[in-house]
C-alpha cells in the first residue's frame, strides 16, 4: 500500500494567511453553537443508544490507529501528519452534537507532535479547555528542537503534561536523522523531568536511543513500580553509584543495542517479562557484536519470555544458542538470515514465526520450519518495515499460505511483501524542505519571544487540520 501525505503547500506567505482564515472559519464551524442536533424518527433504534456504547461502537469500526512518519520535523514544518483513522474521525465529529462529543474522546486520546509549533498549539488547547486534558491517554514527541526553539520546548512541554493528569503512554521519539546529516542547526530537545509532576499512572514509556540514558534515569526510577512497558536504549556507560532498577510490572521491552553498549547486569530486573524486542541502532558497524549481546541478555531475562522479536546479525549459527535461554517461547520474529543452514531442531516450544524477508531468493517451506521447530502451527514472511510496529497483533492465517492476499485498509495490507533495497537510507536534503514551503507563521519565526502569540493563533490552524489526534475546539 502506499502511503501518501497530502498534497504540500506551494504557495507564498500571503496565500497562507488567506488558508488561516479559512481554516478557522471551517473549526469554528465544528463548534457546539454552529453543531445541530440530528432529528431522526422516534422508531431509530440509533438514537436510543448511550453515548457510552456508540464510543465503543467506533472503537470497533475504526480501523487500527497506527500513524505514518515522514521525518520532516525542521522548519518548514510539515502540513500534515497522516494516520489511518483520520479522515473517519473527522467526518465522526462533524456530524452532529451527539457524535461530537463521542468523537472529541477519540481524537484527544492519542496525540502525537511533529513540530515544536504543533506543541505550543496543543498547550493553548488544553489551557482554553481543561476537561479536554484528561482525555489524553497517550502523548508521543515526534520533533527536534530548531535553533531558537528550545525555551519553548523546555516550558510548554511541562505544561502540555501538566494538563494531562490521566496520561499512561508518553513516547519521547524524534524522528529525524542526525543532527549531523542535515543542513540546520537543531538540537535533541531535552527530555523533560517528570519527576516533578504527579505522572504516576503512566504505564508505557518510550525512550528513543538518541537520549542520552543519564537524562532519563530518574524518570526510570520514578515509574520503574508502574512502568508495564518500556522501550529504552541499552546505555553505554550506568555512571557511578547507579542503582538496582526492579520492574517488577514490565512484561513488553523493546531495547535497542549500540556497538559501545554495556549490559545491564545488576542495574537492571525483569522478573516477569514476556515480550521482548531487540533490534540495533542503523550506526552499529559490527552485527556479531549484537548477537553476542543479545545471547548475554537472554541468559539473564529470557526464561519467562513468550514473545522475542530480534533484529539483524551476522551469525545465523546463534540462532539455535539463543533459543536455549528461552525454554517457554511460544512467538519469533527474525531476520532471514538468523535461519541457520541445517535444519535441526532449534526450539521445541515455538508456535509462530514470523520472517521478515529481505532478499528474492528461494525460501523455505513450511515442513522445514516444522523441522527446526516441531510445535509451530503459524509461520509467515513478512516485510521488514514489520520491524517498526512492534505493538501490531501477530498475524493469523493458514500456516501453509505464505502468499495470501491481505485485508484492504488495515496495518496488514502495509506489511505486505514489498521490494527491499538494502542500500537505502533515508537522508533529508535541502530540496526535500524546499518543496514544502512556509506552512506554519512560526517557521519565519527564529527567537522564543514569539512563542506565545503566533504560536497559539497562526500556527494554530495546522494543528487543528493535520494532527491525527486533535481539532481545536471553538466554542
Amino acid at each position: 500500500m502506499n502511503l501518501r501525505p497530502d498534497p504540500l503547500p506551494t504557495a507564498g506567505i500571503l496565500e497562507t494567511e488567506t488558508k488561516t482564515v479559512k481554516l478557522f472559519s471551517t473549526v469554528k464551524r465544528l463548534g457546539d453553537n454552529a453543531l445541530q442536533d440530528v432529528r431522526v424518527k422516534e422508531n431509530d433504534f440509533s438514537s436510543r443508544i448511550p453515548e457510552e456504547i456508540l464510543l465503543q461502537i467506533f472503537r470497533v469500526a475504526l480501523p487500527p490507529s497506527w500513524n505514518a512518519y515522514f521525518a520532516r520535523t525542521l522548519p518548514p514544518f510539515p502540513p500534515t501528519i497522516w494516520s489511518s483513522d483520520f479522515e473517519t474521525k473527522l467526518t465522526i465529529i462533524q456530524v452532529c452534537k451527539r457524535w461530537y462529543r463521542i468523537g472529541l474522546e477519540f481524537l484527544y486520546e492519542s496525540v502525537s507532535l511533529n513540530s515544536i509549533g504543533q506543541l505550543a498549539v496543543f498547550v493553548v488547547a488544553l489551557e482554553s479547555r481543561p476537561h479536554l486534558g484528561s482525555l489524553v491517554r497517550c502523548l508521543e514527541i515526534c520533533y527536534w528542537v530548531p535553533r531558537g526553539y528550545r525555551t519553548l520546548h523546555d516550558t510548554e512541554l511541562m505544561k502540555a503534561l501538566a494538563l494531562c493528569p490521566r496520561l499512561t503512554y508518553f513516547a519521547f521519539n524524534p524522528q529525524l536523522v542526525s543532527p549531523s546529516e542535515t543542513p540546520f542547526e537543531i538540537s535533541l530537545p531535552k527530555f523533560p523531568p517528570i519527576t516533578n509532576l504527579d505522572l504516576r499512572e503512566i504505564t508505557h514509556l518510550d525512550i528513543c536511543d538518541w537520549v542520552p540514558y543519564q537524562s532519563t534515569l530518574p524518570a526510570l526510577l520514578y515509574l520503574s513500580s508502574t512502568l508495564q512497558s518500556l522501550s529504552v536504549a541499552l546505555p553505554i556507560d550506568y555512571g557511578a553509584d547507579h542503582p538496582t532498577l526492579v520492574f517488577p510490572r514490565v512484561h513488553s521491552l523493546r531495547l535497542c543495542m549500540s556497538e559501545e553498549s554495556v549490559h545491564s547486569g545488576p542495574y537492571w530486573s525483569f522478573p516477569n517479562l514476556q515480550q521482548l524486542h531487540l533490534f540495533h541502532t542503523p550506526r552499529l558497524g559490527n552485527r556479531w557484536r549484537f548477537s553476542s549481546a543479545a545471547k548475554v541478555f537472554l541468559a539473564n531475562h529470557g526464561r519467562s519470555l513468550r514473545t522475542l522479536s530480534l533484529g539483524k546479525a551476522d551469525d545465523n549459527e546463534r540462532l539455535k544458542k539463543l533459543l536455549r535461554h528461552c525454554p517457554n517461547l511460544q512467538h519469533l520474529t527474525i531476520a532471514e538470515h538468523w535461519l541457520p543452514s541445517k535444519h535441526d531442531c532449534c526450539h521445541e516450544t515455538l508456535q509462530t514465526l514470523h520472517i521478515q524477508r529481505e532478499s528474492k531468493r528461494r525460501h523455505c517451506g513450511f515442513n522445514k520450519w516444522k523441522t527446526m521447530f516441531p510445535s509451530l502451527r503459524s509461520g509467515h514472511y513478512v516485510d521488514t518495515s514489520y520491524d517498526l510496529f512492534p505493538s501490531l497483533p501477530a498475524i493469523d492465517g493458514i500456516a501453509e499460505q505464505l502468499d495470501y492476499n491481505l485485508p484492504s485498509g488495515s496495518y496488514l495490507e502495509f506489511l505486505h511483501i514489498v521490494r527491499y533495497d538494502p542500500e537505502y537510507q533515508p537522508v533529508v536534503t535541502q530540496s526535500d524542505l524546499d518543496d514544502s514551503d512556509t506552512s506554519d507563521s512560526e517557521t519565519d519565526s527564529d527567537s522564543d519571544s514569539s512563542h506565545s502569540d503566533s504560536s497559539s493563533t497562526e500556527g494554530g490552524d495546522d494543528w487543528e487540520i493535520e494532527s491525527v489526534s486533535d481539532i481545536r475546539v471553538y466554542g
